[in-house]
């Protein structure tokens, strides 16, 4: 049994050797080593092999006999394949012999073939790189002569058109490394130019608008000279001619040059041959820049470059020198300054495309003429010579036409002008009233002696004097009046003329500037005129010829003041009895003094009079009287008669009122019946002296004694006064009554004291009118008094308001007890539901200001009533004087004192946003104003033609002024963070956290925006959109520096953290109201175009650009490229074995592919 598996296993051993691979048979003899039957295998094996043999020799026996026979076979060939070798052996050597001279002659052909081929290829070459060779000599010929736009078109030709078709040759690789640096060489040198050209206009601005200014003048010389010839009247210039000098060649055909610098040298010409202010300039250097920048893709880098630096500039120009007033100079000079930015401005604006535009210009011209008015306003305020502000004027009218010329607004420049027109009266009627006193001190107060025809002619030549007796008598002779007539006449007639002089240009009707002339005139006559001549009849140590001759002087001068009357007229082509013409107050100016000295004659006489009584010694108990009159009273007989003998030249009723009073004041001291009269004569001077500061109304008790007497008189007696006589005392009485009023009045600063005066003369005018006189010119002049008494008290606001500014703390009011809230809300109307439900202690939103000012409000129109009581006027004409006044002390004083609080130095954010939170309070208060005027004077606010209060725009404005100063604020703040700025532009990789400077700035942009909590949603909204807007522009700048010349890709990825930073704080919401990423879109274009560079996706940007889908729609290709070619720099100069690194060399061309492609991008688009 055992056998047989041993047989079979052997056969199957044996089946699989004859069966396997060679080297597969290990283990098959393996197993047969491993068993005990391998003597038996071996048998089995050699039987096996025996096998195989004998059918391998029963093969070879079957198939013999076929190889027998092929053998023999192949023998019989192999003598004829000898024989065929042969012949084909002598048939090949023939071949060669006869083909080698046709090898030969084909080697020829193929050399002259290839010479032939390597000319035609090396012409073609030399006609694609001599073009190269030419141009690039040109480009440095170019260089060298400093003609750069020229060059940067040559470069970009030579870049696109010509390299391209030369091929790769050594010396176009060379040219194309250079062609980067020549661009930056040339954009380098452009910016320099243009900054040289910046840095000579600024310091030539002066010439510039000296120039300008000359050529308007010219102009306006030559307009009116025309108009003058036709009779046509003023002609004005509405726009200037097109300006002389033409723009450079913009190919940049002249070389850089000295006159690059910005002023050219001109050559001092004829007055009548006045250049043109952009003759001065040459303006080559700002085209050229803009030129280059343009085509290398920058243009609106240089546009943001160029119009930053002109708004600094502009700072500049419109920050006045401290001592500007002192002189016309400083003035000129200024101006001069001003002139020249806008006219260089206005000249860039016409001849470029969008360097700057319309609404830039605008902006600026907004902001020079709001600060220029506001140094005008606070420098002239200093000036107190009429010469120096009449030249200011001139000066200003001036500058205004010169601007007026290039199209800019000067209206507000002429309304400031009509401002100063009150200054300028001012400072004159000051001067003139040191001319009056000097001509009052300097005059003999005697005739004047004429000797001869001539001197007669000159002085009635000076003053209108007409007398036909005079005139018979033979010289020598004398005038009534003395040298202060004539000297007077001529004041007040240079005073007209100098008036007329200011109104002078300032488009004024006749009807206007005559309005002008006769109420300066009327204030001269009545307030500087009058107080000089009461100075001169006061004066001490003035004798009775002295008031006699005043007399004549002012009865001469009153009758001359139809003179002035017509002289004004014929200056001013209005007719004397035009509608609503103003009336000349010289005769009752002249009339009061003249009344004034005749009461200073009547005190006198009297005075003296009394002396003499002194004298007299009666003897009371003498039996019997002498035979002659006394001595003393023969000597004051002789006083009188010589004292009257001077009064000859005098009117006759101020003569027998001379005589009159002594006799009259006897007669009152020695009837008893004036006893009760003398009592209340001495009642009411004591009721009037309870009244401090009125010394002046201490005559009204006598006054009113006086015709209580003459009434009594008239009523009582037949004929010893009439009524035609007590009614010339009356008017007498009420014209002088009212000069003195009106004089005295003028001092008072005190608006108590002014109030007081006011309810004494309504008591005064009620007593009369109760005995019948007229009392209407009293109340006519209340009314006048009116107005000084609205001045003294928005002065007195304006320190009220101005100390609450002061004293405020810009803090919410903290409120502790029901009992403060209720007094808090007492004082100003403030209803807030949902703060009266929380407990105590709580906030009120506003400060102390508000309810202060409130009051101050309610206070002034308290005043005005007061002082609008018992003037018989009616409940509208109340009302509408109280709200007219209260439109003043808000748009006037009011809005200085906020302005004021809004421009303070250090006035904080905090600050500004209480101003805003106040300011909106007391906005929504003025319905409450207008409720309360309409209570106190019973007249509805929906009255027709009543006025409405200002208020709602006064504090309108000054909230937008406390934003606009807020947005600034924060963006100068901004800046300020910015300039601490220090990136590593050359980075090799970006850090992992924001910069440290941008980390200060966000928290204290949260800081501050956390105090926003109670503005208006829209306003803090503004500014945080503002501040996020500010920063975002700031950063792209920062990176677009010019300065920043180079940018690697770890710097941008540093930029990118810091932007992602400011992009969380824009996520995170500073200010609620903000719908989704709204606030996002702020940093919109910084982030595409960092996305772009970092993930160096330029195949979609360059696919998609200008569809309305494009994933980088924001970003400009000008800033693209510009940027880019930072990061080719970077490349190319800091990697200096680039050339020997494959993914070096790979980036480079990648970024030189880019920047084509974006080049041809901004090309085709531009096209």
């Amino acid at each position: 049994m055992a056998s047989a598996e041993t047989a079979a296993e052997h056969e199957r051993i044996l089946r699989e050797i004859e069966s396997t691979d060679t080297n597969c048979i290990g283990p098959t003899l393996r197993s047969v080593y491993d068993g005990q039957e391998h003597g038996l295998f071996m048998e089995k094996l050699e039987g096996r092999i025996r096998n195989h043999d004998r059918e391998i020799e029963k093969m070879c026996n079957h198939h013999f006999q076929g190889f027998v026979d092929s053998i023999t076979e192949l023998l019989k060939v192999r003598g004829e394949a000898q024989k065929l070798k042969g012949q084909v052996t002598e048939t090949n050597r023939k071949l060669q012999s006869d083909g080698k001279e046709l090898l030969t002659t084909m080697d020829e052909l193929k050399q002259c073939r290839l010479q032939q081929r390597n000319i035609a290829t090396t012409i073609d070459k030399l006609t694609h790189c001599l073009p190269v060779l030419e141009m690039y000599s040109r480009l440095q010929e170019q260089m060298r002569t400093k003609r750069y736009y020229p060059a940067l078109c040559t470069l970009e030709q030579l870049e696109h058109t010509c390299l391209p078709k030369a091929g790769g040759y050594r010396f176009c690789a060379i040219m194309a490394e250079n062609i980067p640096v020549l661009r930056t060489h040339i954009r380098d040198v452009s910016m320099s130019d243009l900054k040289d050209f910046l840095e000579s206009i600024r310091k030539h601005s002066d010439k510039i608008g000296e120039t300008a200014m000359k050529q308007a003048q010219v102009q306006n010389s030559r307009d009116s000279d025309v108009t003058h010839q036709h009779g046509t009247g003023s002609g004005r210039r509405l726009r200037k001619e097109a300006g002389s000098g033409t723009e450079v060649d913009r190919s940049g055909g002249s070389p850089l040059s000295e006159q690059d610098s910005g002023i050219l040298d001109v050559e001092d010409e004829e007055d009548d041959e006045v250049p043109g202010a952009q003759d001065l300039v040459d303006f080559s250097p700002v085209y050229r820049c803009l030129h280059i920048y343009t085509v290398l893709g920058a243009r609106d880098t240089f546009e943001n470059y160029y119009r930053k630096q002109r708004r600094k500039q502009a700072r500049l120009v419109l920050q006045p020198h401290s001592n500007m007033h002192e002189t016309l100079e400083g003035y000129r000079r200024y101006f001069n300054q001003i002139v020249g930015f806008f006219v260089v401005e206005d000249h860039i604006l016409h001849t470029t495309q969008g360097l700057v535009n319309r609404a830039y210009v605008e902006e600026l011209w907004e902001l020079a003429l709001s600060k220029t008015i506001a140094a005008l306003r606070t420098h002239s305020s200093y000036c107190t010579d009429p010469d120096l502000i009449l030249d200011l004027k001139n000066l200003i009218v001036l500058f205004a036409d010169t601007l007026l010329g290039y199209g800019f607004p000067v209206n507000q420049l002429f309304d400031m002008l009509l401002e100063m027109r009150d200054q300028y009266g001012e400072i004159l009627l000051k001067k003139w009233n040191q001319s009056f006193r000097q001509i009052i001190d300097q005059d003999n107060y005697s005739p004047i002696p004429v000797a001869t025809e001539e001197e007669y002619r000159r002085i009635t030549g000076q003053f209108p004097f007409q007398d036909p007796e005079l005139e018979k008598m033979s010289f020598p002779k004398k005038l009534p009046f003395s040298e202060f007539v004539p000297k007077v006449y001529s004041q007040l007639k240079e005073f007209i003329y100098a008036c007329l002089k200011y109104s002078e240009d300032l488009h004024l009707s006749s009807t206007e500037i005559d309005d002008m002339i006769r109420k300066s005139t009327n204030l001269l006559l009545t307030r500087t005129l009058s107080n000089c001549l009461q100075y001169a009849i006061k004066k001490k140590n003035v004798g009775l010829a002295e008031l006699v001759q005043i007399i004549v002087n002012t009865t001469h001068l009153e009758a001359s003041c139809h003179y002035l009357e017509e002289f004004i007229s014929n200056i001013t082509s209005v007719p004397p009895d035009t509608v609503n013409a103003t009336k000349l107050y010289g005769t009752s100016t002249f009339k009061d003094a003249r009344h004034s000295a005749e009461e200073e004659i009547y005190t006198n006489l009297n005075l003296k009079i009394d002396q003499f009584l002194q004298l007299a010694d009666y003897d009371w108990m003498a039996t019997q009287g002498g035979g002659q009159a006394s001595d003393y009273l023969i000597d004051l007989i002789a006083f009188l008669c010589s004292t009257f003998a001077v009064f000859t030249h005098l009117p006759g009723s101020p003569i027998e009122h001379a005589r009159l009073p002594g006799f009259v004041e006897h007669v009152v001291d020695a009837s008893p019946i004036f006893g009760c009269v003398k009592s209340l004569k001495l009642t009411i001077q004591g009721w009037t002296s309870a009244l401090p500061g009125f010394s002046f109304m201490k005559k009204s008790p006598l006054l009113g004694s006086f015709f209580v007497v003459e009434d009594h008189i008239l009523h009582t007696t037949q004929g010893l006064v009439n009524r035609a006589y007590v009614e010339e005392l009356w008017e007498l009485a009420l014209s002088k009554t009212i000069a003195a009023l009106r004089t005295h009045s003028s001092y008072c600063t005190d608006p108590d004291l002014i109030l007081d005066l006011k309810n004494l003369i309504v008591l005064f005018a009620d007593t009369l009118l109760g005995y019948g006189f007229p009392v209407n010119q009293l109340f006519d002049m209340l009314l006048e008094m009116r107005d000084q008494y609205g001045e003294i008290l928005l002065k007195k606001w304006n320190q009220s308001f101005r100390q609450i500014i002061d004293q405020d703390n810009y803090s919410p009011i903290p409120v502790a007890t029901e009992e403060e809230y209720r007094r808090i809300t007492g004082q100003f109307p403030f209803q807030d539901p949902e703060l009266e439900k929380m407990s105590f202690p709580k906030k009120l939103p506003f400060s102390e200001f508000v309810p202060k000012v409130y009051s101050q409000l309610k206070e002034f129109i308290y005043a005005c009533l007061k002082y609008s009581e018992d003037l018989h006027l009616s409940s509208t004409e109340i009302d509408d004087m109280i709200r007219k006044s209260t439109n003043l002390l808000l748009t006037r004083t009011l809005s200085n004192c906020l302005q004021y609080a809004i421009k303070k130095k250090n006035v904080g954010l905090a600050e500004l946003v209480q101003i805003i939170v106040n300011t909106t309070h007391l906005e929504a208060s003025c319905h409450y104003l207008e409720e309360f005027i309409s209570n106190i004077t019973s007249v509805p606010p929906d009255t027709v033609n009543a006025t409405k209060l200002y208020g709602t725009s006064t504090f309108k404005d000054a909230r937008h002024s406390a934003e606009e100063e807020i947005y600034t604020n924060l963006n100068l703040k901004i800046d300020q963070f910015l300039q601490l700025a220090d990136y590593d532009w050359m980075a090799t990789q970006g850090g992992g956290q924001a910069s440290d400077y941008l980390i200060d700035l966000i928290a204290f942009l949260c800081s501050t925006f956390a105090v926003f909590t109670h503005l208006p949603g829209k306003v803090a909204q503004t500014a945080c959109m503002s501040a996020c807007k500010h920063l975002s522009t700031s950063l792209l700048q920062l990176l677009l520096e010019a300065d920043v010349r180079q940018v690697s890709m770890g710097a941008l990825q540093q930029f990118n953290v810091d932007v992602k930073e400011c992009e969380g704080f824009a996520r995170a919401g500073p200010v609620p109201g903000f719908q989704g990423d709204t606030l996002l879109l702020a940093f919109i274009d910084l982030r595409q175009l960092l996305d772009l560079f970092t993930q160096w996706d330029w195949s979609t940007y360059l696919a998609d650009y200008g569809r309305p889908t494009c994933k980088y729609l924001r970003v400009n290709p000008h800033v693209a490229l510009a940027l880019l070619e930072k990061m080719k720099d970077t490349s190319r100069k800091n990697n200096m074995f680039a050339q020997f690194r494959k993914n070096e060399r790979d980036k480079q061309k990648l970024i030189d592919t880019v920047v084509k492609q974006l080049r041809n991008l901004i090309a085709t688009h531009q096209s």
